[in-house]
């Protein structure tokens, strides 16, 4: 089985985007299928690139910006640039099926060129047109991704949410292929190192703590501002965060205003050859996205690799969690967008050490399961596999 796998973007540059596809891309080589990669003009004008691993993409050169007059004639002319290249690539290498991923620009090019060649279309929708900024743009994006969804042979999502968005707008034969991890990589947490918490200024604990980026819609802000409840239950309580991102100097004026200096630690960026150190001090980790259309369609990355190390978690009950975790069993889901109901829950897990335990294996054999590369990957097959068929009796 050949794939001809449609990009907006690729390795070397790195983003969720790029990391899951990159990572759906592997697992499909090693399920024995073969695939050929194709990014859009974005990527660059390389015409085929090697990365260090052997990865063979192909590449589109991007309109020349001079001949283009205007957003609406950028977007055609770019539009019309992929079909051709794509069209290419297509007729170069044979594929039985295109699958293209999200923007939607990728989808009406796999359009054309599937309608043009006999090819059945897969498309990946993304949870881009949620983004808050740009009302306008939001919504072209939207009715172009509607446009494309509605059209395509297959429709696959990351999540559970886009999944019903999807079934809402039409589209009823849409499947989940979530996010995963290579567990390999997410050893169990490692012994407490007594020296970094010293030096962070954490004493003898206990520590909770948030490991990502610091958006909005995470809710940095939220957990924050339940630090005084939490101490006033707990008073040798901490507050880790780790990481960076565009709410950061805002959360650190929070806690000055607060009276919190010293009870809130930043960590700033940490090398990831260091993050089982920083992991090791955080007795459990806190996720509080907030109840926003954003916050419950994206897929919560950072709570899943968290459980993959076995970690102790809790997290506000927007869709994107309730997916991952099951109260109780995996983790603790708390109201999101109460801070009462966050000190709530976390003072109540760290009282009862008892079940800490079964939720973090109960945590780490979720993922063992349910959410590898392995198992999420196998979702394509009997998709594939239908399109195939159904392709052969025509």
């Amino acid at each position: 089985m050949r794939i001809l796998h449609l990009l907006d973007h690729s390795v070397p540059r790195r983003s969720p985007y790029s990391l899951r596809t990159m990572s759906i891309l592997q697992q499909q080589r090693e399920l024995g299928w073969q695939t050929i990669q194709l990014t859009g003009p974005r990527q660059g004008q390389v015409e085929v690139d090697r990365n260090r691993s052997g990865w063979h993409f192909y590449r589109t050169e991007a309109p020349e910006a001079s001949l283009l007059g205007g957003q609406l004639l950028a977007r055609m002319a770019s539009l019309n640039c992929l079909t051709r290249r794509l069209r290419a690539v297509a007729k170069l290498t044979r594929p039985d099926i295109l699958h293209a991923h999200a923007s939607a620009q990728n989808g009406l090019a796999a359009l054309r060129v599937g309608r043009d060649l006999g090819l059945p279309v897969v498309y990946e929708a993304s949870p881009g047109w949620s983004d808050p900024a740009g009302g306008l743009a939001r919504a072209i994006a939207r009715t172009a991704e509607t446009y494309v969804a509605q059209r395509a042979d297959a429709v696959t999502t990351s999540s559970e949410a886009m999944r019903v968005d999807m079934r809402e707008r039409g589209v009823r034969r849409a499947i989940v292929v979530p996010d995963a991890v290579n567990l390999h990589k997410f050893d169990p947490v490692p012994a407490r190192d007594a020296g970094l918490a010293r030096r962070l200024g954490l004493g003898d604990g206990p520590v909770i703590g948030f490991v990502g980026p610091f958006y909005a819609h995470e809710g940095l802000a939220l957990l924050v501002g339940a630090m005084p409840a939490l101490l006033a239950g707990l008073p040798s309580l901490r507050l880790l965060l780790v990481g960076a991102g565009p709410e950061e100097a805002s959360l650190r004026q929070q806690v000055l205003q607060l009276g919190l200096a010293g009870k809130v630690v930043f960590s700033g960026l940490v090398a990831r050859r260091h993050n089982g150190l920083y992991h090791s001090l955080i007795d459990l980790l806190v996720y509080p996205r907030l109840p926003l259309p954003l916050a419950e369609v994206v897929p919560a990355i950072k709570p899943l690799e968290a459980m993959a190390h076995g970690h102790l978690v809790a997290a506000s009950n927007v869709g994107s969690h309730r997916e991952l975790i099951q109260h109780g069993r995996t983790g603790f889901l708390f109201q999101a967008g109460s801070a009462g109901a966050l000190a709530e829950a976390v003072l109540r897990l760290l009282a009862d050490r008892a079940c800490w335990q079964g939720l973090r294996a109960g945590a780490r054999w979720f993922v063992e399961y349910e959410r590898t590369w392995n198992s999420s990957v196998a979702r394509y097959a009997p998709l594939y596999e239908k399109l195939l068929e159904r392709r052969r009796r025509r």
